[in-house]
């Protein structure tokens, strides 16, 4: 999944360069715009009707981005980023303690409308195409076909600086809670896991 998605970033950047001629001046930009975008994220995991606590730690979220212009105030944003989070895991009972990461892409599309100067506002469904957790608890390896749902939600702000800095603040929600999240029998078996997180994002339109 990593090799595919960094694949996909060259693919991006070779595409740019290709847009510039022998003289390094840029061609004419089209309407629909496209750049990159990173950011860290501060998620709150949880275990749903089970005793495991979850410390979560900062992760991190790199992509491409695209503007497609609906009229002049509004705009359609799809994003392809690559999500990487990581939570402690611990339970009274058990005397070991683990460690669980998840890593995903998602897929947000967005609509956005331009309030006022450089500030906009956005919202819209997240779809998340593919999702891998694994981790450790104690000497027990853990491995996850995801602790994501497929469908959730982001809104946010933005504020867009020389018509191509962007610098957002974004929050991310799910619709329902993740079912059938596998854990070790000593930690309940089965669960179900609630996922919400916030985060800054700074990118660069070419």
């Amino acid at each position: 999944m990593k090799k595919w998605f960094v694949t996909l970033l060259l693919a991006a950047m070779a595409s740019s360069l290709s847009a510039q001629d022998f003289m390094g001046q840029t061609k004419q930009r089209s309407a629909v715009r496209w750049g990159l975008i990173a950011g860290l994220n501060a998620a709150d995991f949880k275990l749903v009707d089970t005793r495991v606590d979850i410390e979560n730690k900062m992760g991190w979220q790199v992509g491409m981005m695209a503007s497609i212009p609906l009229g002049e105030i509004m705009s359609i944003d799809p994003q392809i980023i690559y999500v990487h989070q990581t939570m402690d895991l611990s339970h009274p009972d058990a005397r070991r303690t683990g460690e669980l990461t998840s890593h995903s892409i998602d897929v947000p599309l967005a609509l956005e409308f331009k309030i006022v100067g450089p500030l906009r506002l956005f919202a819209g469904p997240v779809f998340t195409v593919l999702n891998d957790s694994k981790g450790s608890f104690g000497e027990q390896d853990l491995e996850y076909s995801g602790v994501r749902t497929t469908l959730s939600y982001t809104v946010g702000a933005e504020v867009r600086l020389f018509d191509r800095l962007r610098l957002d603040l974004r929050y991310n929600g799910q619709f329902k809670d993740k079912d059938n999240v596998n854990l070790p029998d000593d930690m309940g078996g089965v669960g179900k896991m609630r996922t919400r997180w916030a985060s800054f994002n700074v990118g660069y339109y070419f």
